[in-house]
């Protein structure tokens, strides 16, 4: 074998070796750096006697000059139709490059319930939530309502609105007032 050849594979499996081990740390880097939140945690707020829930991510936000602020990644407000809701299970992940969480609900109307799963995860890396395999880009807006139908399908909207602190979930819930004023189950919350 040539000289060259045996230089270009060294070459190549230094550059591989270095990306393997490496790869972790420089996107942890990237994500700290870059203005996302790196998440410590899930926040899910159930409304007394409303079948909604307020949930969110929580972690930090380094801002320039080198200061680190609280702050959430997202706001998604869920509602479903009238009825009782029940919270069957929460299996959550979390990392310091997203979470992820996956939820099941059941809803009970008079003696009848039905029940729905809903997976929402955050990137923090790509600065993005999915919902139920949709990809939102959290530049757009960090606010979300998901809505579920008497058939319990959700229909999910993105609001143009960005909350880059970590507020109460009064003051989240009079921001989700504010900009969804014709909703009644919104405004009774």
């Amino acid at each position: 074998m040539k000289r060259w050849h045996i230089n270009t594979l060294f070459g190549g499996l230094v550059i591989l070796f270095v990306t393997i081990n490496l790869w972790p740390s420089i996107k942890r880097s990237w994500v700290r750096n870059s203005g996302a939140v790196v998440p410590s945690g899930a926040h899910s707020l159930a409304f007394s006697d409303k079948p909604a829930r307020l949930l969110s991510v929580q972690g930090q936000r380094r801002t320039p000059p080198h200061t680190v602020e609280d702050a959430a990644a997202y706001y998604a407000l869920v509602l479903f139709p009238e009825g009782r809701l029940e919270e069957v299970y929460d299996l959550d992940n979390l990392n310091d490059l997203g979470h992820l969480s996956v939820k099941r609900w059941q809803l009970w109307n008079g003696d009848r319930g039905g029940g729905t799963d809903m997976r929402i995860g955050y990137d923090a890396l790509w600065q993005t939530v999915e919902v139920n395999s949709q990809k939102y880009d959290l530049r757009k807006g960090n606010l979300f309502v998901i809505k579920y139908s008497e058939t319990l399908t959700p229909t999910v909207t993105q609001l143009d609105t960005i909350i880059h602190d970590n507020r109460p979930d009064e003051d989240v819930t009079k921001v989700f007032k504010s900009r969804l004023p014709d909703d009644g189950l919104v405004q009774s919350l």
